[in-house]
């Protein structure tokens, strides 16, 4: 039996649960629920991930991402349906999943696949991802990986690639030249990336560098990094060692005077 309370989703009466369900997933505001047949029902605001009516499910659904008012389903068979607002990801009719997916990555309002050739393919609102034109994916993409706003993908070279909104990630120029080897992988919070690279020394970009510099950051969260958590402009960073260290208004990890 299932209760739902809220406006956005409070009723499920309409929706057919029969043949139980493995996993409900959620965006801002609807849910979908994988069913043990791989079959798919959603529920919740209308035209915003709630109707899957015309949405192909035969052969199964393996993995549903979603975050904004969008879902993403991708089958058994590699390929990749989606529902939802179409300017948020809903309408992937325009994409090539040829060749088959391995993997679904969101933001808040795009989606990106990693193909099984390495290959990226990305669609839904240009500022959040939508949009990967002029990204170099050449020799081949290992991981990808998101937040709100952007993406950034690891390349098979151990360099980093990124898009998105610009000042929260998407543009990594500024930190290119370290960005161009030996990442081992890749930290997200909120608003930022934080690249560990095979030595330990953390590379940031995003809106981190808006108050601590690179050089700041490196000085102080040296050594192999496990995770970042990130709290209204503030940031804990927990290593490989068990020590953790926080970074908020303390004045020696400010950058600027």
């Amino acid at each position: 039996m299932y209760w739902w309370l809220g406006s956005t989703g409070g009723d499920s009466s309409g929706v057919d649960f029969s043949g139980g369900v493995q996993k409900i997933y959620a965006i801002k505001e609807a849910f979908a629920a994988l069913k043990n047949d791989g079959t798919v029902v959603a529920w919740g605001y209308s035209g915003r991930g709630d109707d899957t009516t015309g949405v192909d499910f035969s052969g199964g659904v393996q993995q549903i991402v979603g975050e904004g008012q969008a879902f993403a389903a991708l089958k058994n068979d590699g390929s990749v349906v989606t529902w939802g607002s179409s300017g948020y990801g809903g309408d992937s009719s325009g994409v090539d999943f040829s060749g088959g997916v391995a993997e679904i990555y969101t933001t808040y309002g795009a989606f990106a696949a990693l193909k099984n050739d390495g290959s990226v393919v990305t669609w839904g609102h240009t500022s959040y991802g939508g949009d990967s034109n002029g990204v170099d994916f050449s020799g081949g993409v290992s991981n990808i990986f998101s937040y709100n706003m952007s993406f950034a993908a690891l390349k098979n070279d151990s360099s980093v690639v990124t898009w998105g909104y610009t000042s929260y990630g998407g543009d990594s120029s500024t930190v290119s030249s370290q960005l161009s080897a030996n990442v081992s992988t890749i930290l997200t919070t909120d608003d930022s990336f934080f690249a560990i690279k095979s030595n330990g020394d953390t590379v940031p970009w995003g809106r981190v560098l808006d108050n601590y510099s690179s050089a700041k950051i490196n000085n102080h969260f040296s050594g192999f990094i496990d995770k970042v958590l990130y709290s209204f402009g503030s940031y804990m960073v927990l290593k490989k060692d068990s020590s953790a260290i926080c970074a908020g208004d303390e004045p020696d990890l400010r950058a600027g005077p």
